[in-house]
């Protein structure tokens, strides 16, 4: 209050006005968490030094922290609508653009056999890094192992982009097969194999492609196993066939059904005979002496092809039959 007096020494006292001041806070500061560089998708966390009452300009959040999604300015204020409000430095925040996602290619199929070159190529040629043992920059990838292959890359301005998984398989082919020559056949097994391909003295031949072959020259032979997926296996073993035997196995009264057969294998032959059942690759799984023209065979094997060999006294015979 203010108190007037006037030479007569009369006086006049006025209200009383309250006076208040308020205490200003500092001047907040912005702290930047971001990774570097800030790209596209990224988050990025604004912290206020002063977290009391606060507001940033996005209007809303009242929080210490700020999280930004989108490139522009940004700034906290302290004791906002008062006149002692403090606006902090403003903040630039930008984001980078992500690079287009990169593509795999396989030119020569995302399959192949053990042996055969597999290569995945890069759409882009220059700044990629693929994720095999490596770390190979090289836009084009030499594939020694099955197994899903990415590449990634990262423009000038930091920012990266990886590719969908490449799946790759690189396949073995069957075992080294093994090549019997059993009377004037020739029989051919090999583990894993679900075809074959016989080569004579004259090369391939056409449509000899079961596990057994009755050649018709004399000659060098072996033979190609195939798996279901088209691989092959290293050639069998040579065989060179003389021809030895043709005529007696025409001759033959041999006769023995049902082939294919299941559980039983019917003999008929003329005197007393030894019967054999062999397997493809040598072994002798049954052998039982005949004092009868007639045998019966009770079969315990998996399925598959066998060979039945008959001896006499003046001959041996040796015919494949089907175990279903």
């Amino acid at each position: 209050a203010v108190t007037i007096t006037s030479p007569e020494m009369c006086s006049s006292t006025s209200d009383s006005l309250d006076v208040q001041f308020v205490v200003t806070s500092p001047k907040p500061t912005i702290t930047v968490v971001a990774s570097t560089p800030i790209c596209d998708g990224d988050v990025v966390t604004l912290i206020s030094s002063d977290d009391g009452t606060i507001l940033w300009n996005d209007g809303v959040t009242t929080n210490d922290t700020l999280l930004v999604t989108s490139a522009g300015e940004y700034f906290v204020v302290t004791n906002p609508g008062t006149v002692c409000a403090t606006n902090s430095d403003t903040v630039n925040i930008n984001f980078n653009s992500i690079p287009t996602q990169p593509v795999i290619s396989a030119p020569n199929g995302n399959t192949v056999c053990t042996g055969e070159p597999l290569i995945l190529v890069s759409s882009y040629t220059t700044n990629i890094v693929w994720d095999d043992a490596l770390a190979t920059t090289n836009d084009t990838l030499l594939v020694t192992a099955s197994g899903g292959y990415t590449v990634t890359f990262t423009e000038p301005a930091g920012c990266s982009s990886t590719s969908d998984t490449a799946f790759v398989s690189i396949e073995a082919g069957p075992a080294k097969p093994v090549v019997t020559q059993i009377g004037d056949s020739l029989f051919v097994s090999s583990v894993g194999a679900t075809f074959f391909q016989w080569v004579g003295p004259n090369g391939v031949i056409s449509g000899a492609n079961s596990s057994f072959y009755v050649p018709t020259e004399k000659g060098n032979y072996y033979a190609l196993a195939y798996s279901s997926n088209g691989c092959s296996s290293s050639p069998s073993n040579g065989v060179f066939f003389s021809g030895t035997g043709l005529q007696e196995e025409e001759t033959t009264n041999l006769v023995f059904y049902p082939n294919p057969a299941s559980d039983v294998l019917n003999i008929a032959f003329e005197g007393n005979f030894e019967v054999k059942i062999i397997s493809l690759d040598g072994k002798t799984l049954l052998e039982q002496s005949n004092n009868v023209n007639t045998a019966k065979l009770n079969l315990a094997f998996s399925s598959g092809l066998y060979i039945l060999q008959i001896s006499s006294d003046t001959e041996t015979v040796s015919k494949p039959f089907v175990i279903k």
